[in-house]
């Protein structure tokens, strides 16, 4: 593929990630120009990638997990702003599902930087193949990291329901 077409198909769900791992519109807009450009000089230097869509992943988590860092030596907070799930239209007005997405937001945004990246790949519709080569895990291992984040989400998620209704 070309550098056109790989950007093309694959901006919206870099920025996505970028966005939903950093919370700065800003942040992640330069995550997604410094991944493309990356990619230009890729594709410019050694012709087509095996896995695009897995390298750009790769690359755009890698930058992130640089920018979280950073954060965390200069004691920062921030970082999985999920404005960018969806619900199914219609039920966004519903006050009960407002609710229950912010807790979601919310328990995502607790998580660790691996389990967070895990979840946030898998609602990218991400392979596990794709999963293990963004994330260094091995292909194996991906399945029952992701059950065990979910499982971690879900405990969050149950919490913060508790802790609501007390």
């Amino acid at each position: 593929m070309d550098f056109e077409t790989l950007y093309n198909e694959h901006y919206a769900g870099i920025y996505r990630l970028a966005y939903r791992m950093l919370g700065e519109r800003e942040e992640a807009r330069d995550i997604v120009q410094e991944v493309f450009i990356k990619l230009h000089r890729q594709v410019g230097t050694n012709g087509a990638l095996t896995y695009p869509r897995a390298w750009l992943y790769r690359v755009a988590a890698n930058a992130c997990t640089n920018i979280l860092r950073q954060r965390r030596n200069r004691n920062e907070t921030g970082g999985a702003a999920l404005d960018e799930i969806r619900v199914e239209s219609g039920i966004e007005n519903n006050l009960e599902v407002k609710q229950t997405m912010q807790m979601v937001k919310t328990a995502i945004a607790q998580l660790s930087a691996r389990d967070r990246l895990l979840v946030l790949l898998h609602l990218d519709g991400l392979s596990y193949r794709e999963m293990a080569t963004v994330t260094g895990i091995r292909e194996t291992s991906v399945g029952k990291l992701l059950s065990r984040a979910v499982n971690r989400l879900a405990g969050l998620v149950k919490g913060g329901k508790s802790r609501c209704d007390a």
